[in-house]
């Protein structure tokens, strides 16, 4: 199942609005013999490329896949109806689909073929890697991760100085969240003061273009900032009134006019109703204190860059930086050089 779950990882950012799958087929044997993954949407999913390559040697032997087979007929068929055809003697499933539609049916299908089917094998890690496709198809709404650099005195921007992540182990996790999101977002304060790119640069994603997206509730972007001269969209999303005159000729930018709440911000509520409308499921949020705090509330998953402070013996955190707690799960620890980078999920209730 690892071996699935690798073979999943390798469509990151091109399988939205469908979850990442990786599938392996072993012949009666035990032998390797077929292997899959989802590689874009609208392409086969993992079990049939995984089972194509197999042929008929899938017939008696065990097929692993990092996600329930699917009993619904969308851009391509059922995948259940598959496999049950390929005829394997046993099915090996990480974790159930999320979608209502399908939920357990595709299981209760396959062992009324009289396969025998075990369920829950990784299961958090094949459930960690489609959190984003599992909150749009639950809840209908897009799942936001914050990531974020932390002092061992508080919050970047928020205390005493600013910490450079500079790791190039952290570099690259940083092109990696940004392929696997379909939009960055910041702040203008983050636009004005760092003058980011928000692009993905990795060989590892090369036609991966996110849109990037500044709130800006009354139109401060400097017309020369660097995230205009790359190529992709641009969304600069601003209050009513805002004046566009200074960047309306700019190519490639999306002015979105969303109302204010009484303290002059972005209504955030409107925000994310815009984001479904426009098809955005997963959103990177890399802005500042403020940015933050708008949407602390709706951030699902939090990757968090620490400088020589460990949290190991905090597995339940209260991350209360910004005023208000947040009981977050931590996922993963791992030490890069001088820093920690801590990636943790938000218990919420819905």
């Amino acid at each position: 199942m690892a071996r699935a779950l690798a073979l999943a990882r390798r469509a990151i950012g091109r399988t939205s609005p469908n979850p990442m799958v990786g599938a392996i087929v072993l012949d009666a044997r035990g032998r390797c013999v077929g292997r899959g993954f989802h590689a874009q949407a609208g392409e086969a999913h993992a079990e049939i490329v995984a089972l194509r390559e197999a042929g008929d040697r899938a017939r008696g032997g065990t097929l692993f896949v990092t996600l329930e087979p699917c009993t619904v007929h969308g851009r391509t068929p059922p995948c259940v109806d598959a496999v049950i055809a390929a005829g394997p003697r046993r099915v090996v499933v990480a974790a159930k689909d999320p979608n209502p539609r399908v939920d357990g049916e595709g299981i209760a299908k396959l062992r009324e073929a009289g396969i025998d089917v075990t369920v829950g094998v990784l299961e958090f890690a094949a459930r960690k890697l489609n959190r984003p496709f599992e909150k749009n198809i639950v809840h209908g709404a897009p799942f936001l991760r914050a990531k974020l650099a932390r002092s061992y005195d508080g919050i970047v921007g928020s205390h005493a100085r600013r910490v450079r992540i500079s790791d190039p182990m952290m570099e690259r996790t940083t092109m990696r969240l940004r392929a696997e999101a379909d939009a960055i977002l910041v702040g203008v304060g983050t636009v004005q003061i760092d003058d980011p790119l928000l692009t993905v640069r990795d060989a590892r994603y090369p036609a991966r273009t996110p849109v990037r997206i500044v709130l800006d509730p009354h139109l401060r972007t400097p017309p020369q900032a660097s995230l205009f001269k790359e190529p992709g969209e641009v969304w600069l999303i601003h209050g009513p009134g805002a004046n566009l005159k200074p960047l309306e000729s700019l190519k490639n930018v999306t002015f979105i006019e969303l109302p204010l709440d009484p303290k002059g911000q972005l209504d955030t509520k409107a925000l994310m109703g815009e984001w479904k409308r426009r098809s955005i499921r997963s959103v990177l949020v890399e802005g500042g204190p403020t940015t933050l705090g708008r949407l602390w509330g709706h951030i699902d998953e939090w990757v968090i860059y620490v400088h020589d402070a460990p949290l190991l013996d905090l597995p339940e955190p209260v991350f209360a930086d910004l005023g208000r707690p947040l009981h977050l799960s931590i996922d993963s620890v791992v030490r890069r050089a001088h820093d920690w980078e801590i990636v943790a999920h938000v218990h919420r209730d819905h």
